[in-house]
């Protein structure tokens, strides 16, 4: 969402000669670890802006898998939600009524996913094909 507005600024400051690049100071800089398999999971416990991150972040490879009724599911897509009330009450990694699922903080809708061995569909068909009710719980995969 900040990524065109910040390329929308650089390009401006380029256009007009006021870019003012700034050199990295490899002192500072620091190597993310390389992610492997095990990586490929959410917690719901932290807020959902930092869930949404992950997964977002880990896809395509290496996902972000969690387990719904004991059955694996890839999560593709997803977007935060304004949380209902009931949200704050609710442990995180719930299924709630509308959809959602109850973060640390907040809420998150989730929008496409992949079932194991499927291809990728909106949640809502997964959730028609699945007959999955509000208060099941999204696990993580250890």
């Amino acid at each position: 969402e900040l990524g065109p507005m910040a390329m929308s600024r650089v390009l401006q400051a380029l256009e007009n000669a006021t870019l003012a690049p700034v050199e990295q100071d490899e002192a500072l800089a620091t190597r993310a670890d390389k992610l492997h398999r095990s990586d490929a999971t959410v917690r719901f416990d932290q807020p959902a802006s930092l869930a949404r991150a992950r997964i977002h972040g880990l896809t395509p490879w290496p996902g972000c898998d969690v387990l719904v009724d004991g059955r694996r599911l890839r999560l593709l897509r997803v977007r935060d939600a304004a949380a209902a009330d009931d949200a704050t009450a609710t442990e995180a990694g719930t299924l709630l009524e509308d959809g959602t699922i109850a973060c640390g903080s907040g809420v998150l809708h989730l929008l496409e996913v992949q079932p194991a061995g499927k291809k990728p569909m909106s949640f809502e068909d997964w959730r028609r094909g699945h007959q999955v009710s509000p208060g099941v719980r999204l696990e993580p995969v250890s």
